[in-house]
């Protein structure tokens, strides 16, 4: 239909996902007639996708799909012209009354789930899990991983490993003790405790990802202070329950006071990243919280 324009064609293909059904990044579309399945695949695909559910707010396409290879992997045969993500799509319309497809995450039609929920829900059902685990997860969802509700359930080992928080039992009071070794003026960068020796056992090799899990919810008498967690650093400060410091950019103003960086923007963001304060170089987070001007208010009063 020459006198149709690509816009027009695209605006009707996208007001009928239910009927033209997208096989994916390659722009083709195919109608929900020439998806070929039986009457007792899709009683099959449907009891997958229950049996997934049963336990669970949520599960993943990549899952179902998995298990239809296994369970009745005619329907992949039959369709072999139609991609994985097409696949997906096309039961995405044939179960729109049943089931939500929220990217790659799928869930009972109506379930209120936000990606904190599927974190927290992926954590209470899971003993041990990876990080790999949790960035496939945010990357189905679209979004990015929610660490504080992770941290909220589990306890992270080390750069790849998380288990249930339940699987770990801390000496508080010994491992508190020896932190205070290093805890100076009220606090100390948490990458400046660099030998474990006299930390009590907990049944796992201590470093620093397991020291950030200590710090920030079990600790009586400290916290950790920092940016945010990071999927392949440590960063912050852990300060003493009782110093004034209430905030992370108070200690980062008091650190940068005392050093001998200069206190311009392109130096401070070198010396915060150099010394493992914050991942990134980030002016915005500098100017979000008058990082420069408290540091030299503090530097004056010296």
């Amino acid at each position: 239909l020459p006198s149709l324009s690509n816009d027009y064609i695209k605006r009707i293909l996208s007001t009928s996902p239910t009927v033209l059904i997208s096989n994916g990044r390659d722009g083709t579309h195919f109608h929900i007639d020439n998806f070929i399945f039986h009457k007792e695949e899709k009683a099959c695909i449907e009891n997958i996708i229950e049996q997934l559910l049963k336990y669970s707010l949520f599960t993943t396409f990549d899952d179902i799909l998995e298990h239809i290879q296994i369970e009745c992997p005619r329907v992949i045969d039959d369709n072999d012209h139609i991609s994985d993500l097409g696949i997906r799509n096309a039961l995405k319309a044939m179960f729109f009354e049943t089931y939500s497809f929220n990217n790659n995450i799928v869930s009972h039609k109506g379930t209120k789930m936000d990606a904190n929920m599927v974190f927290a829900d992926f954590c209470k059902h899971h003993s041990s899990f990876s990080i790999d685990a949790l960035l496939k997860i945010a990357e189905e969802l679209g979004t990015i991983v929610s660490f504080d509700t992770v941290y909220d359930f589990s306890v992270r080992l080390n750069h790849d490993e998380f288990v249930d928080n339940q699987m770990i039992e801390f000496d508080i009071e010994g491992t508190d003790k020896a932190i205070a070794n290093f805890v100076k003026d009220s606090y100390v960068n948490i990458n400046d405790v660099d030998t474990f020796t006299l930390f009590p056992e907990c049944g796992y090799p201590w470093n620093t990802f397991l020291l950030e899990t200590f710090a920030s919810h079990y600790s009586h008498r400290f916290r950790l202070l920092h940016h945010r967690y990071n999927k392949d650093a440590v960063t912050g400060v852990i300060v003493s329950s009782s110093s004034d410091y209430k905030e992370f950019d108070d200690v980062l103003a008091d650190i940068l006071a005392h050093s001998k960086v200069t206190l311009n923007e392109s130096s401070v963001l070198d010396y915060l990243q150099e010394n493992k304060l914050i991942i990134r170089r980030s002016k915005k987070f500098l100017k979000d919280n008058g990082l420069l001007e408290k540091a030299k208010n503090i530097r004056m009063r010296k």
